[in-house]
């Protein structure tokens, strides 16, 4: 398999190959990390749920919850404890991430 990629990498302009393949993988790890942590946090109104967005922006991107306690529920007070349902979408999505990589390599290989 891997000589099958280097051939059809080498017949594309390698630079342009690999920012596909890192822009498609930043696309899709963002929208991963977005479900999962909708998934993961905790709902008694959904407000938390529904202020989890997400941008992407060429290279860069982000995933963030806009309600005001977030943090408070991530990382817990001095009266309540945390509830990291970020850091779990993250782990999550750290063991997708070698499938995420290789369905976009060969995605953008053909």
């Amino acid at each position: 398999m891997f000589k099958a990629v280097v051939k059809r990498v080498s017949r594309l302009n390698a630079k342009s190959y690999l920012n596909k393949v890192v822009q498609g993988t930043i696309e899709d790890v963002t929208v991963i990390l977005t479900k999962e942590a909708k998934k993961e946090a905790p709902v008694r109104t959904g407000y938390l749920r529904a202020s989890i967005k997400n941008r992407v922006d060429k290279m860069k991107a982000w995933v963030r919850a806009f309600a005001p306690y977030a943090k408070y529920v991530e990382y817990g007070t001095m009266y309540q404890s945390s509830n990291p349902f970020f850091r779990r979408a993250v782990d999550t999505v750290k063991r997708k991430m070698p499938s995420i990589l290789r369905k976009n390599w060969r995605k953008y290989g053909k």
